[in-house]
């Protein structure tokens, strides 16, 4: 750690090398088609020494889409580190007697990657510590989270990218819908606790133990019976699905968990939101100069200045607590995650990471590019009221980029 603090120390006293972006340039690309007509914002800073290199529009508030997880991102690490984990745990309501309970408890605090598989081997577990029999039901206690509500509502409400948050979820609260044929859709659940109990009976019948499974919410009783606990993957890894892949629904659920972790149980959306503002506070962002609506940023309330998550990128970069993990989780350009079919600018593959964000009539993209001078560049493109297609507006935003890089 400390060779890394040095090396950064020792680039900020050199000078600078003798260079310039383009600025004007780029400001004639924002100001024309398909940017025309709409809002378009464009930061970019030299992370080693602060310089803004290009600032268009850098104060105007805009929603910047997904781009929004990037805060949520640096706000977890920050006050959870890389290696936190969440954690399900198991109980009975006593020690098995001759492998027979009357009742299973499964207790969540949010684990968002709970999926068949890992569900799977918890059932093993359970197994393998003596349970055979469960004489009445199988207790659901969602009580870490507040509701299942979802933060935002809108005419794609069931739609897999719009699942209802809970303490307890198994595959991403969310369901394979198909007719037969090649063709599939997701859709989310409407009852995320019940679906998360069937799933689990399903799984206990098939390793031999045996009931009748009735699934009912309720709360662990203080005298219950630890029968195991389960782990989720670390943090780090949790952030770089929810980025690469831009899952709303990771980020949702990590959001409601910090904020119960921060300021108690139950968590909910209000006190993740109330643990980003005390994060851009942290870096002198007045908390009246933006809105969050909450941590995925499928809002449309969400509004950001492009100077905001500049800074948020800037400081992330510079902190080796934070910076790792964050940059790592953003997609490669031209290799994996959103942007594994961009690839129109070879010369760029692999050499920009970046977390890329898309509404109706919004895009958005913020990451790390190299400079001409080879020091890291932190960038942010953002544009509102776009009236053309998705990938018009990405070759878009990569023009800038690449000017950037020039």
């Amino acid at each position: 750690m400390m060779s890394i603090r040095f090396l950064v120390f020792f680039f900020l006293l050199i000078p600078s090398l003798a260079f310039a972006v383009d600025e004007s340039a780029i400001e004639k690309i924002a100001a024309l088609k398909p940017f025309q007509g709409g809002q378009t914002a464009v930061m970019l800073v030299d992370v080693l020494t602060g310089d803004e290199l290009v600032a268009i529009n850098a104060d105007k508030l805009l929603n910047p889409a997904s781009c929004t997880k990037l805060v949520t991102s640096a706000a977890l690490l920050k006050y959870l580190g890389s290696d936190y984990r969440v954690t399900t745990r198991f109980f009975t309501d006593r020690k098995p007697q001759q492998g027979h309970v009357f009742t299973l408890y499964v207790q969540g605090e949010g684990d968002p990657f709970l999926v068949d598989e890992l569900l799977w081997r918890m059932v093993k577990d359970l197994k393998r510590r003596g349970l055979k029999h469960i004489d009445r039901d199988i207790v659901i206690d969602d009580s870490f989270f507040a509701s299942h509500s979802y933060p935002r509502q809108n005419d794609n409400a069931r739609r897999a990218y719009a699942a209802k948050t809970s303490a307890f979820a198994v595959n991403f609260n969310s369901v394979v819908v198909s007719s037969g044929g090649d063709r599939a859709v997701y859709r989310n659940v409407d009852d995320p606790i019940m679906s998360a109990g069937q799933v689990l009976g399903t799984l206990l019948k098939q390793h031999g133990i045996t009931g009748k499974f009735t699934v009912r919410r309720g709360t662990v009783p203080a005298n219950a019976y630890a029968m195991s606990v389960e782990e989720s993957k670390p943090l780090s890894l949790l952030i770089r699905d929810m980025n690469k892949f831009s899952n709303n629904f990771i980020a949702e659920m990590l959001l409601q968990h910090m904020g119960a972790v921060k300021f108690g149980e139950p968590g909910t959306t209000e006190k993740g939101v109330r643990v980003l503002q005390d994060y851009l506070a942290s870096m002198g962002v007045a908390k009246g100069s933006y809105t969050l609506e909450n941590g995925s940023g499928f809002s449309d309330e969400t509004r950001l200045t492009a100077r905001q998550l500049a800074k948020v990128l800037t400081a992330s970069a510079r902190d080796f607590a934070i910076g790792p993990d964050l940059t790592s989780s953003l997609s490669l350009l031209g290799i994996d995650g959103t942007m594994h079919r961009w690839n129109s600018y070879p010369h760029l593959v692999g050499k920009i990471r970046a977390k890329t964000g898309s509404l109706a009539g919004m895009v958005s993209l913020a990451g790390y590019l190299p400079l001409k001078n080879g020091h890291p560049g932190a960038f942010v493109i953002v544009a509102n009221g776009l009236k053309v297609s998705l990938p018009e507006a990405h070759q878009a935003e990569m023009k800038i980029v690449d000017l950037m890089t020039r």
